[in-house]
């Protein structure tokens, strides 16, 4: 009981000590924590670009190219060193070209983009349409390739 009352002696007296700073009330130990973090000087230096994770270039380009598009068309014509994937509807030949840069290690030398209209379709009496979507033919450089698993 005795070790209790300490604890909640000392406890009491951090209460008594508490300044409020912006609609929040913080301890004096609290606030004396948070100045000794500031000083140290991992703190002040800023993250460069090379620090960056190898897994955040894929998330940072993942919502521009979707999938690569793997069909009998697209497989003929990666043998001219050009490959077709399917893309955001918002990505411009730009984005596209620095997303294979980053993603694949290579060097586009152009990007063509074409946007798919929908297809009308009638399955069983009922018509509907096959979604409309945006692709992109790159063309690389002779002798780089991009391999698909």
């Amino acid at each position: 009981m005795a070790l209790f009352n300490i604890l909640k002696k000392k406890k009491q007296k951090e209460e008594k000590t508490e300044i409020p700073v912006k609609d929040k009330v913080v301890s004096q130990k609290e606030k004396e924590d948070r100045k000794e973090k500031s000083k140290t000087p991992e703190a002040k230096k800023p993250r460069s670009k090379k620090e960056t994770v190898k897994g955040k270039k894929e998330e940072r380009f993942s919502h521009i190219i979707l999938m690569p598009r793997i069909t009998e068309k697209a497989s003929l014509q990666s043998g001219g060193n050009s490959y077709t994937f399917n893309i955001a509807p918002s990505a411009n030949k730009i984005q596209v070209k620095q997303a294979v840069k980053e993603i694949y290690n290579v060097n586009p030398v152009r990007v063509n983009i074409i946007n798919m209209k929908p297809k009308k379709k009638i399955v069983r009496g009922i018509r509907g349409k096959v979604a409309s979507f945006k692709k992109a033919i790159v063309f690389l450089k002779e002798g780089d390739t991009i391999e698909f698993i």
